[in-house]
């Protein structure tokens, strides 16, 4: 199963339990983080043409979590477009991996579905009304001939990134890091007022993506 995309956040309390943390401010600003996510992923997609069916962009929806100490905002994908991390880093072909270097995947490894990428590209060449074209002598080419045109050429040299949650991610955090960061401080100041703890109790808030 691939992972899904997160922005994630650890408070580390010298001793657990010492302290039960409430952040109020923390997610009303993550609700605003995940909303603007969405609105720039769905953007992105299709900026990059990269939603021809609509399927894609209608599985984005970020959600806030808690795990005790760690919380954050996640995106997760029905399993009807599980493909959507190939969009994300691309495929690397079998024959040249230049399109997607950095990529962790790549056609050839037998990893994935058989027949995903044939099918893939059959209900892509329906959408396009692509069927029954003429070539360049022409000639019309059939639905079949096509498809095994297109996935043979996608398969030998992969499929580019459109890192519509990475990119985005990163350039989202970037811009909330410091507002975050203030909320979190403030959560847990108020959460020791209420508590009744003294300032003396230490914390640290570390994160990743």
């Amino acid at each position: 199963m691939r992972p899904s995309r997160e922005l994630k956040f650890i408070i580390d309390l010298p001793r657990k339990g010492v302290l039960k943390v409430n952040l109020p401010k923390t997610y009303r600003l993550l609700e605003e983080f995940k909303k603007r996510w969405k609105r720039l992923a769905v953007q992105a997609l299709a900026k990059d043409g990269k939603n021809a069916s609509g399927s894609l962009s209608r599985g984005i929806n970020p959600t806030i979590f808690r795990e005790g100490s760690k919380f954050g905002v996640a995106m997760d994908f029905p399993s009807a477009v599980d493909y959507w991390d190939f969009v994300d880093q691309g495929v690397q072909g079998k024959k040249d991996t230049s399109k997607a270097p950095d990529s962790p995947y790549r056609f050839g490894s037998g990893t994935g579905k058989p027949g995903g990428l044939r099918s893939s590209i059959d209900k892509w060449v329906i959408r396009k009304g692509l069927d029954n074209v003429r070539n360049a002598k022409g000639q019309f080419i059939s639905r079949k001939s096509m498809v095994s045109a297109i996935s043979r050429k996608i398969y030998l040299y992969g499929i580019k990134p459109t890192p519509f949650l990475s990119d985005t991610l990163e350039d989202l955090f970037k811009r909330y890091f410091t507002r975050i960061e203030a909320a979190i401080v403030d959560d847990i100041r108020d959460s020791m007022q209420d508590a009744q703890r003294d300032e003396g109790l230490y914390f640290s808030v570390t994160y990743t993506m």
